[in-house]
């Protein structure tokens, strides 16, 4: 299965925005770890800004660069997001809630920890009516994404928005399932090459856990950040993937976009 990636967002700490983070790639600047502040989305009203979570603005941000970058109409492009957990903070709180006498529940918490919230604030902000899909599957969260959003782009042949984000969970949540840090990288998937396109991805299964030698582009400071969070855990061969009979090796800074699912 072949498809072409016409933009792409990615934001993380010290990787906000796709040229700063091929930059990093590319081995022609170092990472420089630092906190990542996340701002609210552009594209929503005054209400939608105060009310989301970091988890959508996350998503959102990532997906508004790859969109912008596409020079496609977010309107006219079918959506498919990801995230291995969902809005943590929300689900602490009503957790806390739920616990405390009365169970005083908050109806916006309620409203933001549903895993389709961030694609829900997507549509609305950009007025698309086309489909929407929301995937969760643990450490399999962006191979899972990426299938559904390639295979959907070539048997619809449309274009497909896919966006996979993650943040830390609050204590004792973090606990139990660690990430250190938020990220998202949202591409826009197309069934032919484009004159925009950036480069090709092909994909294959394989059933087999036959390792598939990969690096870092010489960003060996980037491995901790690459472990810390499960959208990223997508490459085999060094002891850290999760992907058990998987494999999914993608080098979008060599311009070949040779990928492996």
């Amino acid at each position: 299965m072949q498809v072409f990636v016409a933009g792409l967002g990615v934001l993380g700490g010290g990787l906000e925005g796709w040229e700063e983070t091929a930059a990093v790639l590319r081995g022609d600047r170092p990472w420089e770890a630092r906190d990542l502040v996340l701002q609210p989305p552009e594209i929503l009203s005054g209400r939608e800004r105060r009310r989301s979570a970091d988890t959508t603005r996350l998503a959102l941000n990532a997906a508004q660069e790859a969109v912008l970058q596409s020079g496609l109409q977010a309107r006219e492009i079918a959506a498919v997001f990801g995230s291995a957990n969902g809005s943590g903070m929300e689900t602490h709180a009503i957790l806390k809630a739920l616990a405390a006498p009365g169970m005083p529940v908050s109806p916006t918490q309620f409203h933001n920890s549903v895993h389709n919230s961030a694609v829900g604030y997507w549509c609305i902000a950009t007025g698309c009516h086309r489909p929407s899909t929301s995937i969760a599957c643990h450490d399999f969260t962006f191979a899972a994404a990426l299938l559904k959003a390639a295979a959907q782009a070539t048997s619809e042949a449309t274009a497909v928005l896919l966006t996979v984000s993650d943040c830390p969970l609050p204590s004792p949540l973090n606990e139990k399932r660690p990430i250190k840090a938020p990220f998202a990288v949202s591409m826009v998937i197309t069934p032919q090459r484009e004159p925009q396109s950036l480069f090709r991805l092909a994909v294959t299964w394989r059933r087999s856990t036959e390792a598939i030698a990969t690096d870092l582009m010489g960003a060996a400071d980037l491995r901790d950040l690459w472990q810390g969070n499960p959208i990223r855990r997508t490459r085999s061969g060094d002891g850290h993937s999760t992907l058990y009979g998987r494999r999914l090796a993608a080098d979008p800074s060599s311009g070949r976009g040779g990928l492996l699912l």
